[in-house]
């Protein structure tokens, strides 16, 4: 029913429903914790919510690392209290126990390009016509730059920052 994973495989797993921080991952979520603990002093819940654990609990779940019920909408109804502690507890001793002297470079994986610069006509005498001049992926960031600098000149063309997430 569970399934054995390595430290860092854990700390590599997606987050999806639940997530209040800009976290990718359990161990970017997990990196965002402990910055709050510290910065603010005390914690009681992270990211001001008292359902801190459900990104981790779903992320977890999904590996099949423990078991999760959930209810009729998708919320959890009750999971593996003691396995989600046992997960948390050994990921947090492998992070403190982690040689960083041994890591050449801790360099974030770079951004993915997966946002397109598309004008929308709204002149009236098109029906609503969304165009991709460029064809060029970027990232979130630079989207909304290229948004910003192509809106200021025109009155009838919109142009927007569209994220198409890529298919592995």
């Amino acid at each position: 029913m569970t399934a054995e994973l390595e430290p860092q495989e854990i700390l590599d797993l997606p987050l999806g429903d639940g997530n209040f921080s800009d976290a990718k991952t359990v161990g970017q979520y997990l990196m965002r914790m402990a910055k709050k603990a510290a910065m603010e002093g005390s914690c009681t819940y992270p990211f001001a919510d008292s359902n801190w654990e459900t990104p981790l609990i779903f992320s977890f779940a999904n590996a099949k690392l423990m078991w999760l019920r959930t209810d009729e909408n998708g919320l959890v109804d009750d999971y593996s209290d003691a396995r989600f502690t046992e997960i948390l507890v050994d990921l947090y001793d492998f992070l403190f126990d982690v040689d960083y002297s041994t890591m050449d470079r801790m360099v974030p994986p770079p951004e993915p390009k997966e946002w397109y610069l598309v004008c929308v006509d709204r002149d009236g005498n098109h029906p609503g016509q969304l165009t991709d001049y460029f064809g060029d992926p970027m990232t979130e960031e630079e989207a909304r730059i290229q948004v910003e600098v192509h809106n200021k000149p025109y009155k009838y063309h919109a142009w927007s920052a569209v994220h198409i997430p890529t298919v592995s």
